[in-house]
């Protein structure tokens, strides 16, 4: 007798061959009355619809999230025929806030608040930040010499701060960020400094790659954080720098696993 003839729910006929998980979680008595062959007229009763319409969230497309003078700003929502409304003062977005039709510009940083309205719903409030960028000063140094002071570390580092307070083994002079010199396969730690030359005032873009821990500094102020163990990742950033000598530093700790650092700009 494995196939339903019948059933019931808390003494009423179950005609479905499905019920409501509100009525399982106030409990209750189901009872199945079974027989040896399908009774093809039980349970055809289909699924509710379970599709919910929903709002989603608007976004600002640009690209430009920093820029020097002024940014174009494009938005959008991925619910067809939704009608999008914004403030730039702070203020949380409603319906009679301005209605975006196009695109338009800003000239000064500016937090963007969004809200899209499609068919009487309303979606969640969405924020984003576009930068005007400010332009770090150089360094006051004289004359350089080509390369990168590094140490070389060994030992089990959980977090690049741990390296800050262990010796280093060896020290030196490299041509370029590169941990090809290590001496073991796993467990090792590199920190680099220098600088590097900005040819002329602008936005420049820095991309930190590593296997575990690694952290980018530009003028002694973290610029990418990529710490803690984790396999390769790749995190970017942009500043806006003066023309002139910026100094630079890197840690770098590696705990198992591929070896990994790279640094481009």
């Amino acid at each position: 007798n494995r196939y339903i003839q019948s059933a019931s729910l808390n003494g009423k006929p179950l005609n479905a061959a499905w019920f409501y998980s509100e009525e399982a979680m106030i409990g209750g008595e189901l009872v199945l009355k079974m027989g040896p062959k399908p009774n093809k007229k039980w349970g055809l009763q289909p699924l509710p619809s379970q599709e919910v319409k929903i709002v989603t969230t608007p976004y600002v497309t640009s690209d430009n999230k920093l820029f020097l003078k002024q940014a174009k700003v494009t938005m959008a929502c991925d619910t067809k025929n939704s009608a999008l409304f914004y403030t730039l003062d702070g203020q949380t977005p409603t319906m009679q806030s301005t209605l975006y039709t196009k695109p338009f510009t800003i000239s000064e940083s500016t937090t963007i608040k969004m809200l899209a309205i499609s068919d009487g719903k309303s979606s969640l409030i969405n924020t984003a930040y576009l930068e005007k960028a400010g332009f770090r000063e150089p360094a006051e140094i004289g004359e350089v010499e080509p390369g990168l002071t590094y140490n070389y570390y060994e030992g089990v580092f959980h977090a690049t701060g741990d390296i800050l307070t262990a010796q280093p083994i060896e020290s030196g002079i490299a041509t370029h960020f590169s941990i090809a010199s290590q001496k073991k396969v796993n467990f090792f730690a590199y920190t680099f400094d220098g600088f590097i030359k900005i040819p002329q005032d602008g936005l420049y873009t820095f991309i930190l790659q590593s296997n575990d821990g690694a952290r980018l500094s530009l003028d002694d102020r973290l610029l990418i954080n990529n710490d803690g163990l984790h396999p390769i990742i790749e995190r970017v950033q942009k500043v806006g720098l003066k023309a002139g000598y910026h100094k630079i530093s890197t840690i770098y700790f590696q705990e198992g696993g591929s070896n990994h650092l790279k640094l481009l700009w």
